[in-house]
């Protein structure tokens, strides 16, 4: 993992604590994936950059409500990622059609 949270388990506790650098780990550490999510529902790379930090501070938001009995980490992560994608997805579908009505 990483001298400084030898463990998922140490990083987690620490995102929990409002760890600043644990923040920064998982970020380094994620981003390109959670990007690529982001990048496959909304079809759009650049879309995918801009979103990004919005979906870190919704991990860093409810990181309390992580359970590491039920996923691992990067799999919540994904799913919060997949889920924020989808929100924008589906409001740039609603702006295009009122913005282009029939």
């Amino acid at each position: 993992m990483n001298d400084t949270f030898p463990s998922e388990k140490d990083l987690v506790c620490a995102l929990k604590e409002r760890n600043p650098k644990a923040l920064q780990v998982i970020h380094n550490r994620y981003a390109e994936t959670l990007s690529g999510v982001a990048s496959t529902v909304l079809k759009d790379q650049d879309c995918s950059g801009v979103i990004l930090q919005d979906i870190f501070l919704a991990i860093w938001d409810s990181i309390d409500q992580y359970d590491p009995a039920k996923s691992p980490l990067l799999t919540w992560m994904y799913h919060i990622a997949q889920k924020h994608a989808l929100a924008i997805h589906h409001t740039q579908t609603l702006l295009y059609v009122n913005d282009n009505p029939g």
